[in-house]
């Protein structure tokens, strides 16, 4: 679904969190219906969530806050990736003050 959301905007943002985050779609059409290649940036935190159907890779650029996977949580900071499996609830807290900026996969 978010694949869809973000192709069907073209090249300029997805907004979502009152404002406070953005996604970019970076990728080609070659990439074809079933991936996403973009950037995530913003202050907000993204809530408890899933992805059924598809991997989510995030490498961070900028991020200092913690990373919910599964049930357990981590600490996330620049120039670290993770990978998200299909169905896995995961979610995103930054520390106050802090803007997340990544690369953004989904497959």
């Amino acid at each position: 679904r978010r694949v869809e959301r973000v192709a069907a905007a073209g090249r300029g943002p997805v907004v979502f969190a009152g404002g406070a985050m953005r996604a970019y779609f970076d990728g080609e059409t070659a990439l074809g219906p079933q991936a996403y290649l973009g950037r995530l940036e913003g202050t907000a935190p993204v809530p408890p969530h899933a992805h059924e159907s598809s991997w989510e890779i995030i490498a961070a650029v900028r991020a200092q806050g913690t990373f919910l996977l599964g049930e357990r949580e981590h600490r996330l900071g620049a120039r670290q990736v993770v990978a998200v499996p299909p169905g896995v609830r995961h979610a995103w807290t930054p520390d106050p003050g802090v803007s997340l900026v990544a690369v953004q996969m989904y497959w």
